[in-house]
């Protein structure tokens, strides 16, 4: 219970008082030691690095000006510079536009191409289909192609009419030998 009066007694005014005085001491101190250490030629590393703060601020402050000074002589003003980067700002809104619109032509002529080729292809597998009927089956030399006709058909999007043709031709047809007559290869 002492121990809780004796907090009563304390003088609080005093006391903030001297922590004040400490801490100017020790500013004070701090400040001594930084004069002492730049005058001695071999400074504290919190005073070196607060002297490159400030010549990295100054160097800054040097270059800003020097910009201000070539931007004035130049006689531009801000405007000036507004008014040259809305128009490239419109011509490249033009450019771009051009280059869409020519995307898009393009995309409709590759399109154009790959409808042209599917139905190219498809014909070709009807021809084919009607010679190996006719033939009574695929000839050895021609498997391969006709194979890879078909792949490429499918690649363009081919339809199903034309896999009908060409599995019912896998399954049904023979391979035939070279002389293309009835007889199949065992």
């Amino acid at each position: 219970m002492g121990e809780i009066e004796s907090l009563f007694h304390i003088d609080y005014v005093r006391l903030i008082m001297d922590i004040f005085i400490i801490l100017v001491g020790i500013v004070t101190i701090g400040n001594i030691i930084g004069k002492v250490s730049e005058i001695v030629g071999k400074p504290v590393g919190w005073v070196k690095r607060r002297s490159e703060d400030h010549e990295i601020i100054m160097k800054t402050a040097a270059d800003l000006n020097d910009f201000k000074d070539k931007y004035v002589s130049r006689g531009l003003k801000l405007e000036d510079d507004v008014a040259h980067l809305k128009e490239f700002q419109e011509e490249l809104k033009d450019t771009l536009k051009l280059m869409s619109d020519r995307d898009d032509k393009l995309a409709q002529e590759i399109n154009a191409l790959v409808i042209a080729n599917r139905e190219t292809l498809g014909d070709r597998i009807d021809e084919r289909f009607r010679y190996y009927f006719s033939l009574g089956g695929i000839p050895g030399d021609e498997y391969e192609g006709f194979v890879s006709l078909h792949d490429a058909y499918k690649l363009v999007g081919g339809n199903h009419v034309r896999d009908e043709k060409y599995n019912y031709a896998m399954k049904n047809f023979p391979i035939l030998k070279k002389g293309y007559g009835n007889e199949a290869d065992e």
